[in-house]
């Protein structure tokens, strides 16, 4: 596997290391010696988490994902997590728990008490599909579903919704990002809000 030869998905990096997930498998680049280590050779891998603890969260491209805490090195024989669930976004809140943005539900896992939770629609989210997730300032999280948006707070599991009547160009929301002045950004499948 040559990641600059393959179809390359995400890139996300670990203090002097790249990694770099595709199609192909998952490549580490060492920028001290410029050289790549290959993992879950022939694995499609849509994208790599790191979190506030350094676990790695190995997301595969249409089949579940896989956590290896930090110093334990990845294995080519991992048998993915949820392996029926496509995941599509991951974040991270501020108590150090994980939000998975998947085709069917949110999944909740709860740090302390290693718990993963899944969270429907109407209760949590006003569509089924969840399509992105963030973390904004003030810990809240942002998900965005093919029927609006659902900010929850964390600690209380209180959802707001945000939909079409409130304004969205389209009920379908693709991506959300925070910028330096706290605006939340929006992208739909009709423009940006």
């Amino acid at each position: 596997l040559n990641p600059e030869s393959h179809q390359v998905s995400h890139i996300v990096r670990e203090g002097k290391t790249l990694w770099i997930s595709t199609f192909s498998g998952l490549a580490r680049l060492d920028e001290k010696t410029n050289t790549f280590l290959i993992f879950l050779s022939g694995r499609k891998i849509s994208q790599v988490f790191i979190d506030s603890r350094g676990t790695r969260w190995v997301i595969f491209y249409r089949g579940g994902f896989a956590r290896y805490n930090a110093g334990i090195n990845l294995s080519d024989s991992v048998t993915p997590e949820e392996k029926e669930t496509v995941v599509n976004d991951i974040a991270e809140d501020v108590a150090g728990n994980i939000w998975m943005a998947t085709d069917r539900f949110l999944l909740h896992y709860n740090r302390s008490n290693n718990v993963f939770r899944k969270l429907y629609a109407p209760q949590y989210l006003p569509g089924y599909e969840v399509l992105c997730v963030m973390k904004d300032r003030k810990g809240n999280i942002w998900l965005g579903t093919n029927k609006g948006i659902s900010v929850i707070d964390p600690f209380t599991f209180k959802a707001h919704f945000i939909t079409v009547e409130e304004g969205l160009s389209h009920e379908c929301v693709t991506g959300l990002q925070q910028d330096a002045h706290n605006r939340i950004w929006i992208t739909t499948r009709n423009g940006l809000n």
